[in-house]
């Protein structure tokens, strides 16, 4: 069964969930800000249902490729089609998606791509919407080895869909603490803060479905009631048409990239950190108009949060 039976289920839900949330809280959307989401994601389903194809077939290659290799040296052809290998393809596929989110994060290239998302000054469901329609040319190479190891490439399919499916609940400000669930699970307030660009927020809480891969690994930020979540980007695109959202940012790095001489440099554009460029030329962000002003003090207006 193709595991695209999961958002066709589940979309109507969705919805429905996305119409309550706008009645209960409709300071918290944006008439402009949505419609180009659904815009986004409109489009952004065509290019998937292309690179769907691509992608089942390079993960059934290395699946077959590798079937002699794991006999051999693993003891197994492949992992069954078990219970627990249900719930193992979930929790290694979300360790899989931490990685790809924090690159997403940490290499500029990436950050080119993923800033798509996270470019909304607006939090609400249909931000989940808005993602990069590149990311669907290179995502799925991120849950090869899964593959690799000898998941079958439909559960490998059906786990990432969770994964993706789970993230849609999160983008609301109509949350509230889940105290000791939030130990384990990501929750709305948990990912809150990783849209936040607020200084101590920024780079916090990549996990998909579960947030104690961050807890390990370093990038853990509670949801602080006395540092309200700014959302946005320091480096936002200058209008909102979707050309500039989806591009902006590989324009920026285009210019970088004619500023400096040496290769090293080049690739450290490329393949650094986002925070590297903008302190290297800090000088030019007046002339590009790429950094703006943060107020962090100002609180959230009334009425945008449920209470």
């Amino acid at each position: 069964m193709n595991s695209s039976i999961i958002y066709i289920y589940v979309f109507p839900l969705m919805l429905i969930i996305l119409a309550l949330d706008f009645l209960q809280m409709p300071k918290t959307y944006n008439r402009r800000d949505s419609f180009t989401n659904f815009v986004i994601f409109g489009i952004s389903v065509g290019i998937k249902s292309f690179t769907k194809l691509i992608e089942i077939n390079i993960y059934f290659f290395f699946y077959f490729l590798l079937m002699g290799f794991r006999s051999e040296f693993l003891g197994f052809e492949k992992i069954g089609n078990h219970w627990w290998s249900v719930g193992l393809a979930i929790i290694l596929a979300d360790f899989l998606y931490y990685w790809f989110h924090r690159y997403g994060h940490e290499i500029r290239l990436m950050w080119a791509n993923h800033i798509v998302h996270h470019s909304s000054e607006h939090y609400n469901f249909t931000t989940s919407l808005r993602i990069s329609w590149w990311t669907h040319f290179f995502k799925f190479l991120f849950w090869t080895p899964m593959a690799m190891i000898g998941f079958h490439p439909i559960l490998i399919m059906y786990a990432m869909a969770i994964v993706d499916v789970y993230q849609y609940f999160l983008h609301t400000q109509h949350a509230r603490d889940f105290g000791i669930f939030e130990k384990i699970f990501n929750t709305p307030r948990l990912h809150e803060v990783h849209h936040a660009k607020n200084p101590e927020y920024i780079d916090k809480n990549y996990g998909g479905i579960f947030i104690f891969w961050d807890r390990i690994l370093g990038t853990y930020k509670a949801w602080d009631p006395q540092n309200e979540p700014v959302f946005g980007v320091s480096v936002p695109p200058k209008n909102d048409s979707v050309i500039e959202i989806l591009t902006h940012e590989f324009v920026n790095i285009w210019k970088d990239l004619k500023r400096t001489n040496s290769m090293k440099e080049k690739w450290k554009v490329i393949f650094s950190s986002p925070s590297w460029s903008m302190n290297q030329f800090k000088d030019f962000k007046n002339k590009d108009n790429r950094i703006i002003e943060i107020d962090f003090t100002n609180p959230v207006e009334e009425g945008n949060r449920a209470a």
